[in-house]
């Protein structure tokens, strides 16, 4: 409704935009008001589970990750917000309730690398990154990224900030793999379809 009225006030004071105008507009529209809701209902969640400064933290790792090596996308808007909740609260109450070996971590850091590198960046249908340059810096960008996290990792005495790091790349190593693609029935390599 708040779309559809935003869309309809934008076309009476714009009357030059095409229907290809109005359709971008509204897919931009939509993505920006279900980032808002999400937000809003993610962090409100997290500040009643006392998660808050956790979630800000895991934000901040994960978005650099997420940034270049794109990945899946739910196909509904509810479905994009329960699973949100879920991954954006159980990884910090994750991170400060588990203890996982040292060694295991770098080995699923390590793993998780490798397979974003192979498989980073991963477009979906409604943005397919065709441009050849473009994906190959976005995957230099991720593998840089996972480089420096890897050093941190290595560096940092914080066991939280150790999980966190390693639950980023873990994570989005899955949400960038073929498999989960398969699995959530979704066209992987869509810039394919351009080319």
């Amino acid at each position: 409704m708040i779309i559809t009225k935003s869309l309809n006030y934008i076309k009476l004071y714009n009357s030059n935009y095409t229907e290809t105008d109005l359709l971008e507009i509204k897919y931009g529209l939509a993505s920006i008001y279900s980032l808002i809701t999400k937000t809003i209902i993610i962090f409100s969640v997290s500040i009643i589970l006392n998660l808050f400064k956790e979630l800000i933290t895991f934000c901040f790792f994960y978005n650099f990750i997420r940034m270049t090596s794109f990945g899946l996308h739910a196909s509904t808007s509810r479905l994009c917000t329960i699973s949100s909740l879920i991954i954006f609260l159980l990884i910090p109450y994750l991170s400060i309730n588990i203890y996982i070996d040292y060694s295991v971590q770098m080995l699923a850091i390590i793993l998780s690398t490798i397979l974003l590198t192979i498989n980073s960046p991963a477009d979906t249908i409604k943005r397919p990154i065709i441009d050849k340059t473009r994906r190959n810096i976005y995957k230099l960008i991720t593998l840089l990224v996972c480089i420096f996290y890897i050093l941190l990792f290595i560096f940092i005495n914080n066991m939280f900030i150790k999980n966190i790091i390693m639950y980023s790349i873990l994570f989005q190593s899955i949400i960038t793999s073929p498999i989960t693609y398969k699995l959530f029935k979704l066209q992987y390599n869509n810039y394919l379809n351009y080319v």
